[in-house]
């Protein structure tokens, strides 16, 4: 059977398949040749028999892309989450976190959080380079206020059906969005 490693624990590899999920152990063929399974993994394995016996995982797929920080393999798109204050915004941090996600060849999300603290007039700049980055191809995700329900549903959809990393800088609320 085929299926998708979504995680890993003590040695344990929980793979979906069809909407469930089968826990396995990585046969030791694995290691022998040094193969590393992790989260993302397409695999390979034989499932359990009926009497309570884990099934074991034989092979990992070809990888389409893997991220080193955190672990994580054939990975759709990354949210980049950055503060419009505390800590202020920074083109040069977010340009950096985008050069490293386009190498890996990810889909990007840029979300803004706590731009209920900026007045006016520092929202409107922000939205002018926020344009700035949609006219490039990124997709923006801005709301003036947070976690407002049509947002959220928003946001939502852009994850539907797809392996989403959160990267961002630290502060920036990632904890609390995912949370939300």
């Amino acid at each position: 059977m085929q299926g998708q490693i979504i995680q890993l624990l003590s040695g344990y590899y929980d793979i979906a398949v069809d909407g469930q999920v089968i826990r396995t152990r990585a046969a030791g063929n694995l290691r022998n040749k040094h193969v590393s399974p992790i989260v993302g993994d397409f695999v390979e394995f034989t499932p359990a028999p009926d009497n309570g016996e884990l099934g074991y995982l034989t092979s990992v797929l070809p990888r389409r892309n893997a991220l080193v920080r955190p672990p994580v393999a054939n990975v759709d798109q990354a949210m980049v989450v950055t503060a419009a204050a505390e800590p202020d915004f920074a083109t040069n941090l977010l340009d950096r976190f985008l050069v490293y996600l386009e190498g890996q060849h990810l889909d990007v999300i840029i979300t803004m959080t706590k731009t209920d603290l900026l007045d006016e007039s520092r929202f409107d700049q922000l939205r002018v380079t926020m344009d700035g980055y949609e006219r490039i191809g990124y997709r923006i995700h801005m709301p003036r206020q947070p976690f407002l329900a049509g947002d959220l549903t928003r946001l939502s959809g852009m994850l539907a059906d797809k392996l989403t990393i959160f990267t961002g800088q630290t502060g920036a609320g990632k904890s609390t969005l995912l949370n939300t």
